[in-house]
C-alpha cells in the first residue's frame, strides 16, 4: 500500500482572464457530463487527481498534483467528498467551511477564484467543455458523478461489500494527508480511518479462516500500527499466535503493548487481557513442569542402578 503522502506543495497561480460565472450571475454550466474521460481524484494519503481518456485506459494524460492555495486543494476534496451523492453545495456553505474566517464576500470571491482554477483544471486543459466536470451557477456547486470517481468511494464501496482485502488495497493512507486538520476534514478522516482498522481486523479473520495464517497477522500488525494501543487487536494477535503454536511470541505481543500503555497512560492492560496472558503462560509452564519431572525421574532411575547390591 502506499505511504501516508506527504502535503502537496502548495504553487501560487495568477487567475489571469475572465471571472467565475457565479459572480456575474450567469450558468457556468448545464450539469451534463459529455461522457467524454474520467477524472479519478486520489484523497487518501494526500490529494491528486488524474485525468484518463477513457475509464478503461491504462494510463492518464494529464494530473494535478499542485494546487493554486491548499484552499483549493480542500475545495476539490469537499467537492469529491460529495459526488456520489450528486447533491449541489450552497456556494455560502462552502465558503463558509474553506474560509470560515474571512468576511462572507470576501470568502466568496475566494471561493470564486478557486472555482475558476479548478475549472480550467479539470475542463480547459484536457479539452471538455464546460460544466463536463464541474457544475457552479450563482447559488450552488458540484461535481459531475459521471466525470469523477474518487478512491474514498472504491473504499467504501468495497467495505459495504464485505470485500476486507480489496478495502484495505484501496486505502492509501489518511485523508489529506498533509493538509490543514479543518474539522470537518478532521471528523472525515477519524471516520474513513475507524473504517479501515475495521476492514484490517475482517480481513485478517477471513484469512485466518482461509488457513492464511501469515496474511491474517499482518493485517493485525497493520491494525496496530494504526492504533497501537488497541487491546482488541492485541488479543486477536495473541489467539492467532497462539494456536499456531507461536505462545511465546503471543506473549511478547502482551508485553509490548504493556509498555506502550505505561508510557502513554501509566497504565496496565485490561484484566481481561491480562487473564489471556496468564492462561498462555500456563500452557508454557505445563510443558515445562512435566520435562523438568521427566529429568527427575530419569535421575532417579540411574541412582538406582548405580546403587550396590
Amino acid at each position: 500500500m502506499r505511504s501516508p503522502g506527504r502535503e502537496s506543495p502548495v504553487v501560487q497561480w495568477a487567475v489571469a482572464g475572465g471571472q467565475d460565472s457565479g459572480r456575474s450571475g450567469g450558468s457556468d454550466g448545464d450539469g451534463r457530463g459529455d461522457g467524454r474521460g474520467l477524472w479519478r481524484v486520489e484523497l487518501l494519503g494526500g490529494l491528486r487527481a488524474a485525468f484518463f481518456p477513457t475509464p478503461d485506459a491504462p494510463e492518464p494524460t494529464h494530473s494535478v498534483e499542485r494546487f493554486q492555495t491548499q484552499r483549493t486543494g480542500l475545495l476539490l476534496a469537499a467537492l469529491a467528498l460529495d459526488v456520489t451523492s450528486a447533491a449541489a453545495r450552497p456556494r455560502d456553505e462552502i465558503a463558509g467551511r474553506l474560509w470560515p474566517d474571512a468576511e462572507s464576500g470576501a470568502a466568496r470571491e475566494r471561493l470564486s477564484q478557486a472555482l475558476y482554477w479548478l475549472r480550467q483544471r479539470l475542463e480547459g486543459d484536457v479539452g471538455r467543455p464546460p460544466g463536463s466536470a464541474l457544475a457552479a451557477d450563482r447559488h450552488s456547486v458540484r461535481l459531475i458523478p459521471e466525470a469523477v470517481e474518487t478512491d474514498v468511494s472504491r473504499f467504501e464501496r468495497a467495505v459495504r461489500e464485505g470485500r476486507w482485502e480489496a478495502a484495505v488495497r484501496a486505502y492509501a493512507g489518511p485523508l489529506l494527508a498533509g493538509y490543514p486538520d479543518d474539522e470537518w476534514v478532521y471528523l472525515e478522516r477519524q471516520r474513513l480511518a475507524e473504517s479501515y482498522r475495521g476492514a484490517l481486523r475482517s480481513a485478517a479473520e477471513a484469512a485466518d479462516a482461509a488457513r492464511r495464517p501469515g496474511d491474517a497477522a499482518a493485517y493485525l500488525r497493520l491494525a496496530l500500527r494504526e492504533d497501537p494501543l488497541d487491546e482488541t487487536v492485541v488479543a486477536d494477535l495473541m489467539g492467532l499466535l497462539a494456536r499456531q503454536g507461536s505462545v511465546s511470541a503471543a506473549l511478547r505481543e502482551y508485553r509490548a503493548l504493556g509498555e506502550r500503555l505505561r508510557e502513554a497512560f501509566d497504565e496496565e492492560p485490561s484484566p481481561a487481557l491480562q487473564g489471556l496472558a496468564r492462561s498462555l503462560r500456563q500452557t508454557l509452564e505445563r510443558p515445562r513442569g512435566r520435562a523438568r519431572q521427566a529429568r527427575r525421574q530419569r535421575k532417579r532411575r540411574s541412582r538406582a542402578r548405580c546403587r550396590p547390591p
